[in-house]
């Protein structure tokens, strides 16, 4: 890289660093101080293989909203509260396998692995039961015949 030939150029090439640095300082600083560890855990770790030893896809899907005791939308057949760890459940709506649950504040969905149907059998791995506005996330195992 060649030196810039003016100062106005060395001392802008100085504040656009100085700026960009304090930048990502700021957004490291929000993340570890202000969201909860349980949260910041998925920016990072919530990758999983899509195929388990046993050949059956696992994933993330979601399975709907459930807010002060209700659910306002369902992806599957649950019952009147999220589901419980080992529990078996029926897709009701065509859902995407995700490689990873979406993050809170971003929500950026993880990318697609598989496609689950209309009726088929999932067994619940694990549960986040607010990814974000009250959204309820599965990790599964698929039991497709």
């Amino acid at each position: 890289m060649s030196e810039p030939k003016n100062r106005e150029s060395r001392t802008h090439n100085w504040m656009v660093a100085v700026v960009g640095g304090a930048l990502a300082t700021v957004l490291s600083t929000y993340l570890l101080y202000v969201l909860p560890p349980e949260k910041l855990r998925g920016l990072f770790s919530d990758r999983r293989p899509v195929v388990n030893l046993q050949g059956q896809e696992e994933g993330w899907v979601y399975l709907g909203t459930f807010e002060n005791g209700t659910w306002s939308e369902r992806t599957a057949a649950v019952g009147p509260q999220p589901p419980a760890i080992g529990e078996r459940i029926r897709i009701t709506n065509p859902l995407n396998l995700r490689i990873a649950k979406p993050v809170w504040p971003f929500y950026r969905l993880g990318d697609v692995a598989a496609h689950l149907n209309k009726g088929d059998m999932v067994e619940v791995v694990e549960v986040d039961q607010d990814v974000g506005r009250h959204r309820v996330w599965a990790f599964v195992r698929s039991h497709r015949p």
